[in-house]
């Protein structure tokens, strides 16, 4: 994923129904955010297009109880843990 499409990379992924889904910064993405020149060039976006329709009943955000099982156990799944919703 990137803006080079010339070298094959995507702008966007499409994602199916059912499958967890996140952004996050790169580290090296990270570290230009601290230079001042390159600040407003760093961004993660993530947004969600649904059809037919919404239904907040249908919508869940990933929990740790459920890391946990995707992972077999929480010390494979340290490094995401920053990201989910304590539950």
């Amino acid at each position: 994923m990137g803006p080079n499409i010339q070298a094959g990379e995507v702008l966007q992924l499409l994602v199916p129904s059912g499958i967890w889904k996140m952004s996050r910064l790169l580290p090296d993405d990270l570290a230009a955010a601290a230079d001042a020149a390159k600040r407003d060039h760093v961004g993660c976006l993530i947004t969600e297009v649904v059809f037919p329709g919404f239904a907040w009943e249908d919508h869940a955000f990933l929990t740790k109880a459920e890391l946990e099982k995707l992972y077999g156990g929480l010390d494979d799944a340290k490094e995401w843990l920053a990201y989910v919703k304590s539950g």
